[in-house]
């Protein structure tokens, strides 16, 4: 592990070649929090971290605005050849994710160890 840096909505941790970005609010609705939330993500692929884990174990809800985020955050991690895992979606979150079809673009993992070991495979 690399060190833990610690934004305002999110939580950065390298581990290994898998960076494990933990989302911290409840809700994300703010359009001025899906843009910074958003740039904050988008910028890891650009900074040599291609493969990305987020724990969703915090949140409650998020905005189309941040399902657009992860999906420019998908487009890119690939492009870069790396793998997004989505991980802990509480129960009402992956059941909006299945509703409007998110559960078919996305890596989806129970747990944040499952989600890690997704990478090893």
């Amino acid at each position: 592990m690399v060190g833990t840096i610690l934004h305002h909505w999110l939580e950065i941790e390298e581990l290994g070649d898998v960076t494990l970005v933990r989302l911290l609010p409840r809700k994300l609705l703010d359009e001025y929090e899906i843009r910074a939330v958003g740039q904050q993500l988008l910028s890891l692929p650009e900074n040599g971290r291609a493969n990305v884990a987020m724990d969703f174990r915090n949140v409650e809800y998020v905005s189309s605005g941040l399902t657009g985020k992860l999906i420019h955050l998908q487009r890119k991690v690939k492009a870069n050849g790396g793998k997004l895992v989505l991980c802990q979606l509480n129960p009402p979150l992956a059941d909006m994710f299945r509703r409007v079809g998110l559960h078919r673009l996305f890596e989806i993992q129970p747990t944040v160890t499952e989600g890690l070991q997704a990478f090893e495979e």
